[in-house]
């Protein structure tokens, strides 16, 4: 609680009086990853000079580098990178350091990372790889950044596909960035179907007129909504049921 709090003076003496840095637990993981978390540079700094071990794991953010890279606090994720973080340890609700700083926005972060070579593709977490996670943070800068970095297009994470995420959530930006880097327009997944159902399900139509133009199979049957018409049907989108089928009657 002191580490997370940023109370140096407390934290100094709990230590002085033998209190175990390592010690594990609760929602934070470790007392490392409370500083990282909050932000608290002198008192990470003193945790690791007193034998905090940096890649320790557990908690919601798993690593102190996981927690500093999603909240944002690039001094502290160069800090532990120079104290010998694993920049690809995977776990926790982000799964990798990468992952988290792609989720969040973090811009610099997300450079700073891939410029110790972070792997672009590190999997895991709750969204199964960077580039889903910031298509679902609804970051197209960083989106950007990560194919440059060679990020897969077209892996499913989680079976779900950094487009079909980019659809459901409604990132007509996104979407367009990853159909123009050739992101395949109707993979399928057992929930979201594809990516025009996605998008029919959500409302979207800016987006849905998008894919129909470049291609989208309006009869495409996967998922829980069976076709993208149903979808739009189910999401109580009339214009976009009738545009559906006028585009099915056409072709």
């Amino acid at each position: 609680m002191a580490c997370a709090e940023g109370f140096y003076c407390i934290a100094q003496r709990l230590i002085l009086d033998g209190a175990d840095v390592n010690d594990q637990g609760g929602w934070y993981g470790n007392a490392l990853q409370a500083a990282c978390a909050e932000g608290h540079e002198s008192i990470a700094q003193m945790l690791l000079g007193d034998g905090a071990r940096v890649n320790a794991a557990g908690g919601h953010y798993n690593t102190a580098l996981q927690a500093a890279c999603a909240e944002g606090h690039g001094l502290l994720a160069r800090k532990v990178l120079d104290k010998g973080a694993d920049i690809d340890t995977t776990g926790g609700h982000y799964g990798s350091a990468l992952q988290a700083a792609s989720l969040t926005g973090r811009r610099e972060i997300v450079q700073l990372l891939l410029d110790k070579n972070a792997n672009p593709n590190a999997g895991g977490g709750s969204y199964g790889s960077p580039l889903a996670a910031a298509s679902f943070g609804g970051h197209a800068e960083i989106v950007e950044t990560l194919l440059k970095a060679g990020a897969e297009i077209n892996v499913n994470s989680g079976s779900r596909s950094a487009l079909q995420i980019a659809c459901w959530e409604g990132y007509g930006d996104i979407a367009k960035i990853l159909l123009e880097k050739g992101a395949d327009i109707n993979a399928h997944h057992e929930f979201y179907g594809d990516p025009l159902q996605a998008a029919s399900y959500r409302g979207s139509l800016e987006i849905v007129r998008m894919l129909l133009d470049r291609g989208a199979d309006v009869q495409s049957a996967a998922g829980w909504f069976g076709n993208a018409t149903h979808a739009a049907m189910v999401g109580f989108h009339a214009e976009i049921r009738q545009i559906l089928l006028s585009h099915a009657i056409r072709n």
